[in-house]
C-alpha cells in the first residue's frame, strides 16, 4: 500500500520556508519552486491533459507552475496582463504566455521523467503518454486538438453548459471553468447558463468578497488590469467579468439567489426557468448549444483560433 510506505507531503505555496529560489524567468518571474522537489535525486511528474480556460491545456509543466510553485511565482505567471491575452484561451498552446513561461521554469527546475493521460467525461484513461516532459505533453496535446474541439458555423443565443460534475462543480469559483465553456460559443449579448451544484458555496474568500462588491464588472476587470485590486486567485473574478461583459449568465445550481453575489450573475431554480428567460428574449426558434460534460467536448467557430 503506498500510502502507508511513502511519505505524503501537502505542498504549501505560501510556506516561503518550503520553497527554493531559483531567479527569475525571461518574463521576470521569481522562481521558487518546493524544496524537496528541487532537492530530489529523481523528479517524475503525473497528471492528466485536458483543455484549460486560460492555460491552454493542463498536464505537462503545470505540474510545476503552478502545481508545486510559490504563490509569487504563480500570480506572476497567472498575471492579470497574461490572463488578458487573447492567447490566454482554451486549447491555444504554443502562443500562450503562461504556457511559455511555465514550461520554461519547468525546464530549469527539471524534470526527469513525466507519465500524462488523457480522460473521458466518465474519468476513463483514453490515452496514455510517458517520457520527456514535452514530448509527452505535446503528444497528448495533439491528441486533444483532434478528439475534443468541434466545429459551428456561427455563435448561439443561448449556452448551456456546466463542468463535468464532482468535484468540479463544488463551488462557484470552480464553475467560472463551466461559464468560460460558454463563453467560446455564445453570440455577443446572449445567455450561457451555468449547470453545476456548488454544494460548498461560493469558494475562495477574495472571490467572494469581489462577487459582493457590488461594483460592475467593467469596473472589476478594470481594476485588476491597473493593479488596483491585487488578490491571490484573481484570475477567476478577472475572467469571470470578462464573460459578464459578453453575456447574461444564468447560475443553476444549489444557492439561493442572494448567495451568488451582485455583479450581475442571475439566478435560476431550474434549467427550465433559465431556458424560459432566454426564449423570451430571443423568440421561439433562439438557437440553443447544450454543452455538459465540462471541457470533453468544447466548440470551435470555424475560422476562429
Amino acid at each position: 500500500d503506498l500510502c502507508n510506505r511513502l511519505k505524503v507531503v501537502d505542498h504549501d505555496a505560501t510556506d516561503r520556508k518550503s520553497l527554493k529560489f531559483l531567479g527569475k524567468s525571461t518574463e521576470n518571474v521569481p522562481i521558487y519552486i518546493n524544496k524537496l522537489y528541487c532537492e530530489s535525486d529523481l523528479k517524475i511528474i503525473t497528471g492528466y491533459v485536458e483543455p484549460h480556460f486560460f492555460l491552454g491545456f493542463s498536464g505537462g509543466r503545470k505540474s510545476i507552475v503552478p502545481g508545486i510553485a510559490g504563490q509569487e511565482t504563480i500570480q506572476g505567471n497567472h498575471s492579470a496582463e497574461n490572463i488578458a491575452s487573447n492567447f490566454a484561451r482554451f486549447g491555444i498552446y504554443k502562443e500562450n504566455p503562461m504556457h511559455k513561461n511555465a514550461n520554461e521554469i519547468a525546464k530549469r527546475v527539471g524534470v526527469d521523467f513525466t507519465i500524462n493521460v488523457c480522460i473521458n467525461e466518465k474519468h476513463k484513461i483514453t490515452n496514455i503518454k510517458s517520457g520527456d516532459l514535452e514530448k509527452v505533453h505535446e503528444h497528448l496535446v495533439n491528441y486533444q486538438l483532434k478528439h475534443v474541439f468541434k466545429e459551428i458555423d456561427n455563435p448561439y443565443d443561448i449556452v448551456i453548459c456546466g463542468n463535468g460534475g464532482y468535484p468540479l462543480d463544488l463551488n462557484l469559483y470552480q464553475a467560472v471553468k463551466s461559464m468560460a465553456i460558454g463563453e467560446l460559443a455564445v453570440k455577443q449579448k446572449g445567455m450561457i447558463i451555468s449547470v453545476n451544484e456548488l454544494s460548498d458555496g461560493v469558494g475562495h474568500d477574495n472571490f467572494k468578497e469581489l462577487i459582493y462588491s457590488g461594483k460592475s464588472p467593467e469596473k472589476i476587470y478594470n481594476q485588476i488590469l491597473s493593479k488596483e485590486i491585487i488578490v491571490p486567485d484573481q484570475w477567476e473574478i478577472q475572467i469571470l467579468t470578462r464573460i459578464l461583459m459578453k453575456a447574461d449568465i444564468y447560475v443553476v445550481s444549489r444557492l439561493n439567489e442572494n448567495e451568488i453575489g451582485n455583479i450581475g450573475l442571475k439566478h435560476a431554480s431550474s434549467i427550465e426557468e433559465a431556458i424560459e428567460q432566454g426564449l423570451k428574449k430571443f423568440g421561439a426558434d433562439a438557437k440553443i448549444l447544450i454543452l455538459p460534460n465540462g471541457p470533453s467536448v468544447l466548440p470551435l467557430l470555424k475560422n476562429k483560433n
